[in-house]
C-alpha cells in the first residue's frame, strides 16, 4: 500500500506542475488538500487522509484522488466503498 501511495504523490506532485490555466481557488485548495491528503496516508494516517481526499475530490474531482480516496477507505475497513471507488477511479 504504501508504495502505491507514493506513486500517486509523485504523480500528484506532476500534475500540481503542470497544472496550466486552470488556477482558480477550487483547484489549488483541492490540490493542497491532494498533497496533505498523500502525506497524512504516508504517515499512517488514514482517517487524515480520507478526510482530505475527499474534499479535494468534492471540489475538483479527477481519477487520481478518486483513487487515493478508495485507498484510505480501504485502510479505515470501508472495502466496499473503497473497491467501488476504485473501479469509479480505474474508469476516470
Amino acid at each position: 500500500m504504501r508504495t502505491r501511495l507514493s506513486v500517486a504523490l509523485v504523480t500528484a506532485l506532476a500534475m500540481l506542475t503542470a497544472r496550466g490555466a486552470r488556477g482558480d481557488d477550487d483547484h489549488q485548495r483541492a490540490n493542497r488538500l491532494y498533497q496533505e491528503g498523500a502525506a497524512a496516508a504516508l504517515r499512517g494516517n488514514h482517517g487524515q487522509a480520507y478526510a482530505a481526499f475527499s474534499e479535494s475530490y468534492r471540489l475538483w474531482p479527477r481519477g487520481a484522488t478518486l483513487g487515493n480516496l478508495a485507498w484510505a477507505e480501504v485502510e479505515l475497513g470501508r472495502v466496499l466503498e473503497g473497491f467501488r471507488h476504485l473501479k469509479q477511479a480505474v474508469r476516470a
